[in-house]
């Protein structure tokens, strides 16, 4: 692992929600600070909050320290507010065994309340990761007691669906969120493993998808990435369009989309302008594809838009960052009178609303940029959800933001 890496892993992470009333005013309320221990360190991904207003979560370190975790395997928590604050529960400590370790992504809430995930380590394999952990990684399910327990802190009942073994069937899923279809398929991509070790030693990365039956799960990979026109190594989700079709990037600067088939999936590059997209991308109510990546544009990150055409996707640089790096996590998805204000508009530089980006050695800089917008972005609701399109834990990047990957200014 970098150095700069670690420093960056090390740093005690703090859970921030915001809550926006009136445009440009946010108060940042602290949930809870990781302390490394039973509660765990370092989320990086975001959290994912059911019916109930509870909030649930992952962390990639902390916890259980064991041969295969040296900086401990990582939990899954879930974070509810009781009376006038909000309390901390690991629902799931990873052993870094069969169970799996370090998870990246986030969890997603099927219809019964069971909680869905993948961890990037543990399970089976030889595969070996950044958190110097061992194993291929795992898709896994948790689900709550089946009676009532008579404690707070009740731990979860994890199920294993599939253990990645690091050969053609995928290695070490990302930081993508899993995706399911309405017959409860899941889909999700692997960073590495495949049928391709010419051009990628240790595999360029599959997407597959899990099938349920009587006899358990099953994996069926669809594509298997060669590190040709098609790109490598996936770290983002996926999203399905309404003709069933795939969309999802490689860290190898390619936007791609899936097509199924009688005989199979085909794969298409979307573009080639990226520049190591960590996150997917999201449609707006018009077919159009947005997304951001590490280090485009100018150098210091950006956000883009693909458009459809007769002739294929064109790639659109909607704004650039000059300072530190991009977005790191997949975008929000815009709702549709501000997605067509975005469209008219350019992003440029505000003078109002600003965010701090902390370097490792203690300094900071400050830079600031809005979208100008028409008058159905003014309202609570918009805004905030305008706020977290541009929120993003930059988990890869050389330094970390304090609270937010940037300030919008509604003008």
């Amino acid at each position: 692992m970098d150095l700069w890496m670690i420093l960056a892993a090390v740093a005690i992470a703090t859970l921030l929600i915001v809550i926006a009333t009136e445009a440009q005013t946010q108060t940042f309320t602290v949930l809870h600070t990781f302390t490394g221990g039973a509660d765990g360190g370092s989320p990086y991904a975001g959290l994912t909050q059911d019916s109930a207003g509870n909030f649930y979560g992952t962390t990639a370190y902390g916890s259980h320290v064991g041969s295969t975790c040296p900086y401990g395997c990582g939990v899954v928590f879930k974070i509810s507010h009781i009376g006038e604050g909000w309390v901390l529960n690991p629902i799931y400590t990873f052993q870094g065994g069969d169970d799996g370790a370090n998870p990246l992504a986030a969890v997603v809430i099927a219809s019964d309340g069971s909680l869905y995930g993948t961890t990037s380590a543990g399970g089976e394999g030889s595969c070996s990761n950044e958190f110097g952990g061992e194993g291929c990684g795992t898709v896994f399910r948790l689900q709550p007691q089946p009676h009532a327990c008579a404690s707070f802190q009740c731990p979860w009942i994890e199920t294993v669906l599939y253990r990645f073994t690091g050969a053609a069937d995928g290695a070490t899923p990302g930081y993508g969120n899993l995706l399911f279809d309405q017959a409860g398929n899941i889909y999700g991509a692997a960073t590495y493993g495949g049928l391709n070790r010419e051009n990628c030693p240790t595999g360029c990365g599959v997407v597959y998808e899990l099938t349920h039956s009587s006899q358990g799960w099953t994996e069926n990979v669809l594509y298997s990435f060669t590190a040709g026109n098609d790109g490598e190594n996936p770290f983002s989700g996926l999203i399905f369009d309404s003709a069933g079709n795939l969309y999802g990037t490689n860290f190898s600067n390619t936007a791609y989309e899936l097509i199924p088939s009688q005989s199979g999936w085909s794969e298409q590059t979307l573009t080639r302008d990226l520049f190591e997209p960590y996150g997917g991308v999201v449609f707006d109510s018009v077919g159009n594809l947005y997304g951001g990546d590490l280090f485009g544009g100018e150098g210091g990150g950006s956000v883009y838009q693909l458009t459809p055409g007769s002739s294929g996707w064109m790639y659109h640089l909607l704004f650039s960052f000059n300072y530190g790096s991009g977005p790191a996590d997949s975008l929000y998805s815009i709702p549709a009178a501000t997605s067509m204000a975005l469209q008219r508009s350019t992003l440029t530089r505000a003078r109002s609303s600003s965010c701090r980006r902390r370097t490792a050695d203690g300094t900071s800089t400050t830079f600031t940029y809005s979208i100008p917008t028409t008058a159905p972005f003014r309202s609570a609701r918009s805004y905030a959800t305008a706020t977290a399109t541009f929120s993003a834990p930059l988990r890869r990047a050389l330094t970390t933001m304090e609270s937010a990957t940037a300030s919008l200014a509604v003008g």
